[in-house]
Order: C-alpha cells, then sequence, then structure tokens
C-alpha cells in the first residue's frame, strides 16, 4: 500500500514539474509574435514614436526614416518575454508606437517589464 501510494506521489510530482515546464516554454516567445504585436508589419510601419518617461520628465522621438524604423523594430524583435511577474519599475518606462498605413500599436515596456494590459512579462 506504501509502495502504490509512493509511486503515486512520483507519477503527481513528475506530471506538476512537466507542466511548469511546459508552462514557462510557451513563454519563452519573441515579443513581436505576442498578442497583437503580430500584426506589427516592418513593411507597412509609416512612423514611430518613442515615448520615454524617466525621473527626469517626459520625452517624445518621431522616426520616420526607413532605416531607423528598421533598427527599432529588429531591436524589439530579437527580444523574448521569459516569465509572468508582478513587478514594476516607474523611473523608466519605454511606449512604442507603430504607426501603420490602418492602425497604431503601442508596446509599453517598464526597466525590462512588457507592460500588456494587466499583465507584465519579463524580457530577455
Amino acid at each position: 500500500m506504501k509502495r502504490i501510494l509512493l509511486i503515486c506521489l512520483v507519477f503527481i510530482s513528475l506530471f506538476i514539474v512537466g507542466c511548469s515546464k511546459e508552462i514557462k516554454e510557451k513563454l519563452n516567445i519573441g515579443l513581436l509574435d505576442y498578442s497583437d504585436y503580430k500584426d506589427i508589419d516592418l513593411d507597412k510601419i509609416e512612423s514611430v514614436t518613442l515615448t520615454t518617461y524617466t525621473e527626469g520628465g517626459r520625452d517624445e522621438t518621431l522616426y520616420e526614416d526607413k532605416d531607423e524604423i528598421k533598427v527599432i523594430y529588429n531591436n524589439l524583435k530579437a527580444k523574448k518575454l521569459t516569465e509572468k511577474t508582478e513587478m514594476s519599475c516607474d523611473d523608466n518606462t519605454k511606449i512604442y508606437t507603430f504607426k501603420m498605413e490602418d492602425k497604431e500599436i503601442s508596446i509599453e515596456i517598464e526597466c525590462n517589464i512588457l507592460v500588456h494590459g494587466k499583465d507584465r512579462y519579463l524580457i530577455k
């Protein structure tokens, strides 16, 4: 009886570990492959507005040069979302607003944390 109970506990533990690994792997996705960010098409971007909030205040820069837009796009594309977090950062926020032919999509990053609605994800 004790052996059966021990075997069941081992299988339950392995199942829980396997599920947590599976969840973590699903979160290891590219930033621009997540949610509505998939709709950001480099060829359709007309401009990018970078709004930065720091202790020094607010700053906004408009990028319309295709080469500069490509650099911003590729830098964000290289980033990966790793895991959900509750952490926050209020002295270093960047909001990238991509203006395309038919819509605007904004990406908010606090330090190395993606803020997406009420959810937050660590960025690698």
